[in-house]
């Protein structure tokens, strides 16, 4: 008996070994095909985007009888995909959902930067809008100075590799850019825009109503924040009330400096005076850093509600964030199928001005419309089983001489 019994449980062991080493070989699988579906799954936004991004210029050049929108809207085939989801043989689900990173506020578009137009230089319509913003006296030294550089490049054989005065044109042409770039910006760079101090109050306020938890959690000097935000990210080193800006980060630990450069990351709040992780938590709904130059406002075509009501509206020393009944209004328009746009006399029977739904004054962040987007967003979610992964990633779409869209950022979890 007792032989018996030790051969029984030997064999039960065995069994329930087996089994355990089989349900461990068959979820190892499983994790290895989810992953795999989830990568994909940002490859297929690649290809969605770069369609997308196609019909708008066929369209805008007359090579396609469908119209689209040059700007973003909740019409885009991005808007639409993650509708959508594809089943393995598998059995494994896949859903890709394409997220227009200008439906959330810019930090990043509070603070002038250009230092990405100066380091690929800027191109011939760029510098026609550049010389747009410059007042009539400094326009006319510009055109005069841009002038008397093509002369000289007229003097060269410029396609004649061998031509010792290339290198003189390469040189000249930095210069033209530069010096159309740096008449518009002058000492700006780096430099808040007007009123990003007061509208950033406003905006944390609002977030803080919002929170739950005690007086005391939610107990935040907005004044604070966002002159402590604007310090972290402008390129001078002393506090807007008077100061050295680095001295609360010197006595942390690990002690650091301020950024003094666009958000890399939302998260990156984290790291500045007065910041804690339920606010940035709270903040992240709300928020982008992409694109880190050249930043504009919110696209009001994409933006969900709780965005639109984080903005400004108005101009001078009369603006306000946008009321409940301005927000609905906005999505009342947008679920009926228009778009907003600045020229409604582009597109008559889509396009509408905010002024026709009772909207008076300008957008705060400052943004054209119909706005458009170059970075985007995908989320990746692959459920097989009881295995779940998903791969977020950020796409920009803005080439700088590649030929697709490329990577910003991958995380997979």
């Amino acid at each position: 008996m007792i032989l018996s019994l030790v051969l029984a449980a030997s064999v039960a062991t065995f069994v329930n070994r087996t089994v355990i080493d089989t349900m461990i070989v068959r979820n190892r699988d499983k994790v290895a095909v989810a992953e795999a579906l989830a990568r994909s799954g940002v490859h297929i936004a690649r290809a969605v985007l770069h369609e997308q991004l196609q019909r708008k210029i066929d369209s805008a050049r007359g090579r396609v009888e469908d119209s689209e929108v040059m700007g973003n809207t909740d019409y885009d085939l991005t808007a639409r995909v993650g509708g959508y989801e594809l089943v393995t043989k598998e059995g494994a689900v896949l859903r890709v959902s394409i997220f227009d990173n200008r439906a959330r506020l810019n930090l990043n578009s509070l603070v002038r930067y250009s230092s990405a137009e100066k380091a690929h230089g800027v191109d011939n319509l760029d510098q026609a809008l550049l010389l747009d913003e410059l007042d009539s006296s400094m326009r006319s030294e510009v055109l005069e100075e841009l002038e008397r550089i093509e002369e000289e490049e007229e003097e060269f054989d410029t396609d004649d590799p061998f031509n010792p005065g290339k290198e003189s044109i390469k040189r000249n042409r930095n210069k033209k850019d530069n010096k159309l770039q740096g008449s518009v910006l002058g000492d700006q760079e780096g430099k808040p825009i007007p009123d990003a101090e007061a509208f950033l109050m406003d905006f944390f306020e609002r977030v803080i109503e919002e929170m739950d938890g005690t007086s005391e959690e939610t107990e935040y000097v907005v004044r604070e924040l966002a002159r402590n935000l604007i310090d972290y990210m402008d390129h001078d080193h002393d506090r807007i009330g008077g100061g050295a800006e680095d001295t609360y980060y010197r006595l942390q630990d690990p002690p650091y400096l301020p950024a003094n450069r666009p958000l890399l990351s939302v998260l990156e709040l984290g790291l500045i005076e007065g910041f804690d992780y339920r606010l940035v938590k709270r903040l992240e709904q709300y928020l982008t850093v992409y694109p880190l130059f050249a930043a504009e406002g919110v696209n009001v075509n994409t933006a969900p509600g709780h965005v639109l009501g984080s903005i400004w509206l108005g101009s001078g020393g009369n603006r306000r964030l946008l009321s409940e009944s301005d927000v609905v209004s906005i999505l009342e328009a947008r679920n009926e199928g228009f778009y907003f746009c600045d020229d409604a006399a582009s597109d008559p029977d889509r396009c509408i001005t905010l002024a026709e739904v009772g909207i008076y004054g300008e957008i705060f962040p400052p943004t054209t419309l119909a706005a458009r987007s170059w970075v985007y967003t995908v989320l990746s979610q692959v459920i097989y089983g009881d295995i779940e992964r998903n791969v977020e990633a950020v796409i920009n779409m803005t080439q700088t001489g590649k030929d697709t869209p490329f990577l910003l950022y991958w995380r997979l979890q």
